[in-house]
């Protein structure tokens, strides 16, 4: 397994953030900043005096705290351009077929070290069997 798909755990925010700006740097090209500059100027922390490397920054930290889907990260690829981004940060194009936008948007978040946004407990557990019960009355009923 290559250092790229198992990182150690956790780099600092800003290396894994840094390490997220070269891998869509090196798939989407010179389009990028011109991208990123039409998603930022929506938010409310946006100024555009600041250059784009910071304000790359800003909205990886500001998705991470704000959502609880990873998918924020995949709002600058199309399709394809996702499968792209797997194998910049290290995971082979044949570890996402058939895996979700969702699914696609965690593993690459994890390659690159960031912490996990899914939450694990006593009560995340009982509502995923409880959503797997009502799944099973439906077919049945």
């Amino acid at each position: 397994m290559s250092s790229a798909t198992k990182p150690e755990r956790y780099p600092t925010p800003s290396v894994a953030i840094d390490r997220l700006y070269a891998a869509l740097t090196s798939v989407l090209g010179a389009g990028l900043e011109e991208d990123l500059h039409a998603l930022f100027q929506t938010q409310a922390w946006y100024n555009p005096f600041l250059d784009t490397v910071e304000l790359f920054r800003l909205w990886v930290l500001d998705s991470i705290e704000a959502q609880e889907d990873p998918q924020w990260l995949l709002q600058l690829c199309a399709y394809e351009t996702d499968r792209l981004l797997c194998e910049a940060v290290g995971i082979p194009r044949t570890g996402v077929i058939g895996k979700s936008p969702r699914e696609i948007a965690s593993m690459i978040l994890a390659a690159l070290g960031f912490p996990s946004v899914h939450v694990h407990g006593c009560t995340a557990n009982t509502t995923t069997l409880g959503r797997f019960g009502a799944i099973g009355r439906r077919r049945r009923g």
